[in-house]
């Protein structure tokens, strides 16, 4: 599930408490608003991550990040390899 602005679900709720555990003073809410859609921005820049106030709920790159989950990233490696 992608989780932006406007989004309101108890995914948002899960989404601002890791917010919280991160640093950010966010109310309590299922609603994705412009402030939470500051804080992951500034959360997204801050750590390197594609800037897009995107986060998909327990998968993409910002939500492991958050968990401390490791991102796991199955595209095929389609570097040229010396050999």
């Amino acid at each position: 599930m992608l989780l932006r602005l406007g989004t309101d679900s108890k995914a948002v709720q899960e989404l601002r408490e890791l917010m919280r555990r991160a640093g950010y003073p966010l109310p309590d809410m299922s609603l994705f608003d412009a402030e939470l859609d500051r804080c992951v921005r500034a959360y997204q820049e801050d750590r390197g991550l594609a800037v897009d106030g995107v986060v998909v709920h327990r998968g993409g790159k910002t939500w492991p990040r958050l968990t401390g989950e490791q991102v796991v990233d199955l595209r095929p490696d389609l570097s040229p390899r010396a050999g």
